[in-house]
Formats: C-alpha cells, structure tokens, sequence
C-alpha cells in the first residue's frame, strides 16, 4: 500500500508549473549518438499553443485508430491536457530529441497496481517512440517496481502493435467494437460479436516485467 502511495505521488511530482522544471525532471538516454529527453509534460502545456495545435493535428489524422474522434477545437485538446494533469494517477510524457522537434508523447496510468500505457501520439517521422516507452518502462520497473503493464490498441493499427510486441507485450484479451456516428463524429463503444458492425477488434496486450 506505501508502495502505492509512492506511486500516486510520483505522479503529481512530475507536474511542473514550469518546462525548465519539468526538464529537470527528464528521462534521458542516446540513441544513434542523439540525446533523447523524456520531458514529463506539466502545467506549461496549457499555455504552449503551437504545440497544442500539433498534438490536434496528429490525433485527429490519427482518429481512426482511437475509441473517439477528436474535433479541431484546441480548447477540447486544452481541457484533455488539463484533466490529465489533474489526475493523480495519470502522467503524460513529451519525447524530445531536438530543440526546435518534439518526436511524441506517451502517456501512462495507474490503476490497481498496473499501468497503462494509455495515449502514445507520434508527432515526427522520427524513430525514437519504441526506445523511449522502453525508458519509461525501465524507469517505471527501477524506480517503483511496476511489473505488470497493459495496453489497448486496435487489431488493424499494424504499426502501433509492432511498437508495443517489440517492447515484450503479448496478446491477453479482445473486446469487439461497435462504430457510431454522432454529430459527424465517430465513436466506439465495447459490444458482444454479434452486435459489432467492423471487422477490426480492441485488443489488450499486456507485459509482464522480470528485467531489461
């Protein structure tokens, strides 16, 4: 239970009012001679609009992959970032490997002593997404002793689950998906075989952590 806490707490220490904070707070590490910052993303974003129209941009390119679409409305994308940071058990992180290039962010939630990693958006070309989830992994395996990790993806979303099986998750589970379209906006919602109306399914893959 203390270790619980500790995890909980974890997560709204990383919460910077301040970027330069934030870095300090950074998971770093090279790859290809390149430094990688794992910038865990605070209070700083709600003010940083070009990097809020960016993150809109690819979710929305990316909806299809998603339980839900997203509208170009920034303020909703505000409002997502803000619920996050006020939530204990969740923490986004922002991969940096450039100054002036963000390469993506991953999110992760905590929920009876397992994380999900829940949002993972890439926002380059770059290639540094699956090393980085690897860093938050070890981070999370060191530092608080996570071992059990899930995550949940389409079962037509090739790429992502190439990331996420790369990494040593597995498939655990499928739920079958039901698409409905209200006010021009897709959404997804769990539903027996019978009642799905696509041919992909919400998988769960799940990893169990013994050490890297």
């Amino acid at each position: 239970e203390n270790l619980l806490k500790d995890q909980i707490l974890m997560f709204n220490y990383l919460k910077k009012k301040k970027f330069n904070e934030s870095k300090l707070k950074s998971i770093s590490f090279r790859h290809k001679s390149e430094k990688i910052d794992i910038i865990p993303i605070g209070f700083w974003i709600l003010k940083n609009q070009k990097l809020l129209k960016l993150v809109n941009q690819k979710r929305r390119k990316f909806n299809h992959f998603f339980i839900s679409d997203i509208s170009k409305n920034i303020n909703k994308t505000k409002l997502f970032f803000t619920n996050i940071l006020k939530d204990k058990n969740m923490c986004l992180f922002l991969i940096k490997s450039k100054i002036n290039l963000v390469d993506g962010i991953i999110g992760i939630k905590l929920e009876k002593k397992i994380i999900e990693i829940y949002f993972v958006l890439k926002l380059s070309k770059s290639s540094n997404m699956g090393k980085s989830l690897k860093n938050i992994i070890f981070f999370l395996e060191k530092n608080h002793k996570i071992k059990n990790l899930i995550v949940k993806v389409f079962s037509n979303n090739l790429r992502a689950k190439k990331l996420y099986f790369n990494q040593g998750f597995k498939k655990f589970k499928k739920n079958y998906l039901k698409k409905i379209k209200i006010n021009g906006m897709h959404k997804h919602t769990i539903c027996k075989k019978n009642h799905s109306n696509v041919n992909y399914n919400y998988e769960t893959l799940k990893l169990k952590v013994w050490a890297f």
